[in-house]
């Protein structure tokens, strides 16, 4: 696209990630399509699994991508991992209500229901 001098440019994160021409299913909540990411690096953005390399940018792309972008990535595993090995979660509510701010998050919260998981024999 041309974009005439002086005009400024919004990334809509939101919007991309909802875009059915980038995303099947696009708003269906589906972790396991990042099962196979490769390695995140520095100022390579993560990119939509199997398709566009720019497609989902949680940390931004280039030479003003996040800087915490390794780190929090690290200990998202981390915890997660952690938390998920003791517990099983649902949602209460069916729906969770968008909000739109510097970053996007649930309007009224997003709460879950924890479960202990039964412990396996022999642990």
């Amino acid at each position: 696209y041309d974009i005439p001098r002086g005009c400024m440019v919004y990334v809509t994160p939101g919007a991309m990630n909802h875009d059915p021409e980038l995303w099947v299913e696009p708003t269906m909540f589906r972790p396991e399509r990042f099962d196979e990411l490769p390695d995140l690096l520095p100022g390579r953005p993560v990119g939509v699994p199997g398709g566009s390399k720019y497609g989902f940018l949680p940390f931004g792309a280039g030479p003003r991508t996040c800087v915490g972008q390794r780190l929090a990535m690290m200990e998202a595993v981390q915890i997660l991992g952690a938390v998920t090995k003791r517990y099983q979660f649902a949602l209460r509510d069916e729906h969770v209500e968008e909000f739109a701010d510097i970053t996007l998050g649930p309007k009224r919260g997003m709460y879950l229901r924890p479960r202990l998981r039964e412990a396996k024999k022999g642990h």
